[in-house]
């Protein structure tokens, strides 16, 4: 008798997000010494203040998601998801935070590994393209007006300015919500007919807040500020 095979999917996340299946692999916190790191670029960023959900964040720009094992409970740095099977979809929803009391911002982020993922039948669901409007391709070049999902460099619709919250506020160093989730959830293929033995498969997202300087006209000057662009 063949033993059954199993799926399973491994998923954690801090600032950086990393998907897997058949391999544990992490979204690293701002304090990690490997991969790449979410990124301020600017002055007058506020240090978040000591959250007992996310003790190890030190940067005022923050991605985490939410606990699938306790969804209505507080959101979470690392999930595990085991025996993913063929037409599973699971809650896979990072979410972008910007300390209160933070300089007025432009907020990027970085997406790769997705069309890898896809060649393995896993997808990504849920892109909020209304607010993370893709921009720029990975090599550099602009994206066409039709492609808002994938690999790619993205940019939050609006600037971003907490700078109103004074020490006296609540909200004064605590994360807070930049829009929405960029997607809300990922799956593995119902066409698949036999499991694979083990395969690998990385996303990677990576936040970036450029401090809206003076000298910035409109955000493709401050997007030329974070290295990611030419």
């Amino acid at each position: 008798m063949k033993k059954k095979r199993v799926l399973t999917l491994v998923l954690a996340c801090m600032l950086v997000a990393a998907l897997s299946v058949g391999a544990t692999l992490a979204y690293l916190s701002s304090t990690s010494s490997t991969v790449t790191n979410s990124f301020t670029v600017g002055t007058g960023y506020v240090d978040p203040d000591p959250d007992p959900d996310h003790p190890d964040t030190e940067q005022a720009i923050l991605v985490d998601e939410t606990d699938i094992t306790n969804p209505n409970g507080p959101r979470v740095l690392e999930n595990e998801y085991q025996d993913l099977l063929p037409g599973d979809e699971r809650i896979k929803d990072p979410q972008v935070y910007l300390t209160g009391g933070s300089v007025e911002s432009y907020v990027f982020v970085k997406v790769t590994g997705i069309e890898a993922a896809e060649n393995e039948n896993i997808y990504v669901d849920g892109w909020n393209d209304a607010q993370w409007i893709k921009v720029y391709n990975l090599d550099g070049t602009e994206a066409a007006e039709d492609d808002t999902t994938g690999d790619g460099i993205y940019r939050y619709y609006s600037v971003v300015n907490y700078s109103d919250y004074t020490e006296e506020d609540e909200e004064y160093g605590k994360y807070i919500m930049v829009g929405a989730p960029i997607f809300t959830g990922i799956g593995y293929s119902g066409e698949v007919e036999e499991l694979p033995e083990q395969f690998e498969s990385k996303i990677q997202i990576q936040a970036c807040a450029v401090q809206n300087a003076q000298s910035f006209t409109e955000w493709t000057d401050a997007i030329a500020t974070t290295g990611w662009v030419d």
